[in-house]
């Protein structure tokens, strides 16, 4: 008998029901990675971008009857964070390693059939790392410089992820600019309101100013008002 049929029925429920918040949030973030408002940006502001999908996902859950099962927010866009910075390199010998599959390898290091669970991600041939005789150009050696030469990001190692580490400083950062977002928002309300202030008080003087002068609005336009003259001197001594 299945795992699954010998629990609880509350506790089943209770199961899938974090299951399906998870991959909830999960897939959100998926929708929000792809958009080119979030690949164009920093990973600050990807945090506080991750952190407003999520906030509203699971809002929109409460408001229609979900049951919330406190998922950790903080730590499903770390893991995100931490998958978008992985290399794929890094995660082919991850997986590669610990794929059953590597003996079945050939000598002339084909891949084995498709029918055998093949790595997740492509096979991608990583070129070799050059190596230069310094011995031949004693003007560039090494030993010279004080300071160790910079990592060749070019090995098999592939690019080394970004550091996502809880430092203040960055913590300090991130609630800034979240503040900052917030401010934002709240200045466009209060700038729709003050416009739509303004064209009431527009109307209603307009209205005022009808009702306080009423002949302008009865009398004809003279031709001062036209901004003729009386008498124009290229009219005289014609009949009308």
């Amino acid at each position: 008998m299945p795992r699954s049929d010998k629990m609880n029925p509350f506790k089943r429920a209770e199961v899938r029901a974090r299951e399906a918040e998870y991959q909830a949030m999960w897939q959100a973030c998926e929708r929000v990675a792809r958009k080119d408002e979030y690949q164009q940006s920093t990973v600050p502001v990807r945090l506080v971008i991750l952190r407003e999908a999520l906030t509203g996902l699971l809002e929109k859950r409460r408001v229609t009857g979900k049951q919330m099962c406190n998922t950790n927010l903080e730590l499903m866009i770390e893991r995100h964070l931490r998958r978008e910075a992985m290399p794929r390199s890094q995660f082919r010998d991850r997986t590669l390693r610990a794929n059953p599959n590597n003996e079945a390898f050939n000598d002339n290091n084909v891949p084995p059939a498709m029918g055998l669970a093949p790595s997740p991600l492509p096979r991608v041939e990583v070129p070799p790392m050059i190596k230069y005789d310094h011995d031949a150009h004693p003007q560039i050696h090494p030993s010279q410089y004080p300071r160790p030469l910079a990592r060749d990001h070019s090995s098999s190692e592939g690019y080394p992820p970004p550091i996502l580490e809880n430092h203040p400083h960055n913590i300090t950062l991130y609630n800034e600019l979240a503040a900052c977002r917030t401010d934002r928002c709240v200045l466009l309300h209060r700038l729709n309101a003050l416009e739509d202030e303004v064209n009431r008080t527009s109307n209603l003087v307009s209205i005022l100013f009808n009702e306080l002068h009423p002949e302008i609005m009865s009398t004809p336009p003279t031709p001062e008002t036209m901004g003729l003259p009386e008498h124009d001197e290229m009219m005289e001594g014609v009949d009308l």
